[in-house]
C-alpha cells in the first residue's frame, strides 16, 4: 500500500505543497475506488488536476480561484503548448471537471467512468502538468474572441483584442 503524504501547513501554497497535495489526491481518489466511492474518487482527481492548474496559473500571475478559471488555465495551456496538448490529455482534463468533480454535486457518472477519470488523471493528465508547470510561458496571440475572453478572465486585462501577442503568453509575471 502507498503512502499517502502529509498535507502542508494551511495558508498560501508553494508549488511544491501544491505537487503534494496532488499526488495526496490522487492517492485518495485511487482508495476511495477501491471502497466503492465513485462521489469522493471523482473529486479527488478532479483536485489533484486542479492543484497543478494553480500551480502554472500563480506562476504566471494569473486568477485561478474558481473552478472556471482553471478549466480556463487549462484550455490556455493546451492553446499554447499544442505539442504537449494531446487528445488523450485534454480529455483527461475535461473528464477530471465534468464526470470526477461534477459527478461530486450531481451523482451523474457511473463507477466505470469515474475509474477510468481517476485512471486517465494519474496516467496522463498529472505527468503532462508536471512538466508544463516547470515551463515557461511561450510566445501567443489571440486568434479568436474565445481565446480573448479567456486571457480577459485570466489577467484581468479588459484591452486585450483578437490579433495581440505576447512573447510570453500574456503571463503577468514573465
Amino acid at each position: 500500500m502507498t503512502t499517502i503524504p502529509s498535507l502542508p501547513e494551511h495558508g498560501e501554497q508553494s508549488p511544491e505543497n501544491r505537487r503534494t497535495i496532488s499526488r495526496r489526491f490522487i492517492l485518495q481518489a485511487q482508495e476511495e475506488l477501491a471502497q466503492g466511492n465513485r462521489l469522493q474518487a471523482g473529486e479527488k482527481a478532479w483536485g489533484a488536476v486542479a492543484q497543478h492548474l494553480k500551480i502554472i496559473g500563480a506562476d504566471r500571475g494569473w486568477n485561478n480561484h474558481t473552478h472556471r478559471q482553471l478549466e480556463s488555465i487549462g484550455r490556455q495551456i493546451c492553446a499554447e503548448y499544442p505539442d504537449y496538448a494531446s487528445p488523450a490529455f485534454m480529455e483527461a482534463l475535461s473528464d477530471a471537471y465534468h464526470k470526477g468533480h461534477e459527478n461530486f454535486y450531481n451523482n451523474s457518472s457511473s463507477f466505470s467512468e469515474v475509474s477510468d477519470v481517476v485512471e486517465e488523471v494519474g496516467k496522463r493528465a498529472l505527468p503532462v502538468l508536471e512538466i508544463l508547470g516547470t515551463l515557461p510561458p511561450r510566445p501567443f496571440r489571440i486568434e479568436s474572441n474565445t481565446q480573448r475572453r479567456r486571457l480577459v478572465e485570466l489577467t484581468g486585462n479588459h484591452a486585450l483584442q483578437v490579433g495581440d501577442d505576447s512573447p510570453a503568453g500574456f503571463s503577468l509575471r514573465h
